[in-house]
């Protein structure tokens, strides 16, 4: 049976399917049954932080976000199932970055029916030369299921700290949610959101088998055969947050430069700058994901942009922002001190 809800704004997406051991192979694959469509919640970090979203979010067929189950089988293609997936990963990549930490990464849990007390923890690896995770960079504060964010119509994000930053200091790295922990249980479900099938590349996420090997998702001999992403943001704190001339992070032609004044108290500047010309639109939202107001800059030139945004009306308190061309989405923070 597929939920749906009306759309509530926003692209969002993470995909997550599962995968074991030696054994995972399987053939014919179970049909996909979407038990779960949600409209989207765009959130994001910042007071000098930033966050990666994976290629998805800017498709049309990115506005959802769907919770996949196993026909005839137990459990969560985005999750925990009778296939012992041990972990999804997805691939993050900037066109340019400075040494950067990870501080806390959000993950869109769709499902949480775990019978027990497992950790689940958030890793940062490195990629290798094929494109898989490779090295172990950090791992997060574990989380205990029942204090994971859920919600029946909208995708909320559990937050995952880092009590030691993950220092990343690549351009392409992965963030993943490990949940091997929750197998002590046989009744363990859980489930990540993810895009819709077809709608994003398969080949940016990956599950962990039981024998150690990561595969991706696309590879329908080993994993599911799925093009798709995992719904896994990182949080990124850049090492020198006092710059306002060295961009956070540029992606397909968009850089973003930090929030000035922050905190701010009647209106701050949201600068960036564009390699080329494209439509542009500017999204507030709360601390939780709600959308405040959605501004469309329309069609704008190559070069440098501010945008004033007045705040003497909103609340004390931290706000998300998203700048957003045809081609890149780049999510900070504001803070607010009246």
């Amino acid at each position: 049976m597929i939920k749906r809800f009306t759309t509530f704004s926003l692209a969002l997406c993470l995909f997550a399917i599962t995968g074991f051991s030696q054994q995972r192979i399987m053939n014919p694959i179970p049909d996909r049954v979407a038990t779960k469509v949600l409209p989207t919640v765009d959130i994001s970090p910042r007071a000098v932080m930033d966050t990666l979203v994976p290629p998805s979010w800017l498709l049309e067929c990115g506005e959802d976000a769907v919770s996949f189950t196993i026909d005839g089988n137990w459990g969560f293609i985005g999750g925990t199932n009778e296939f012992q997936d041990l972990a999804k990963a997805q691939r993050f990549t900037f066109d340019e970055v400075s040494p950067v930490n990870v501080t806390e990464a959000w993950v869109f849990f769709a499902e949480a029916g775990i019978v027990g007390d497992a950790d689940v923890t958030v890793k940062i690896y490195s990629a290798n030369a094929s494109g898989a995770p490779d090295v172990l960079l950090g791992t997060s504060d574990p989380v205990k299921p029942n204090n994971f964010v859920l919600d029946d119509q909208f995708a909320f994000p559990t937050s995952f700290s880092f009590g030691t930053p993950a220092l990343v200091e690549v351009t392409d790295f992965f963030v993943s949610v490990d949940f091997s922990d929750s197998y002590n249980n046989a009744t363990d479900t859980l489930s990540i959101f993810m895009s819709n099938a077809d709608c994003g590349s398969g080949d940016d996420s990956y599950e962990l088998f039981g024998t150690g090997d990561w595969h991706p998702i696309s590879d329908g001999d080993v994993s599911w055969g799925l093009d798709s992403d995992f719904w896994i943001l990182p949080i990124l704190e850049f090492e020198d947050p006092s710059s306002t001339t060295d961009a956070f992070a540029a992606k397909n032609g968009l850089q973003i430069f930090p929030a000035r004044p922050n905190p701010a108290f009647e209106r701050v500047d949201l600068p960036y700058e564009l390699s080329k010309g494209s439509k542009v639109t500017i999204e507030v939202y709360s601390a939780d994901g709600r959308l405040i107001q959605r501004l469309d800059k329309g069609q704008l030139g190559p070069g440098s942009h501010v945008e004033n945004y007045a705040v003497n009306k909103l609340p004390a308190g931290s706000y998300v922002y998203g700048i957003i061309t045809e081609e890149a989405r780049i999510m900070s923070r504001f803070v607010v001190n009246h």
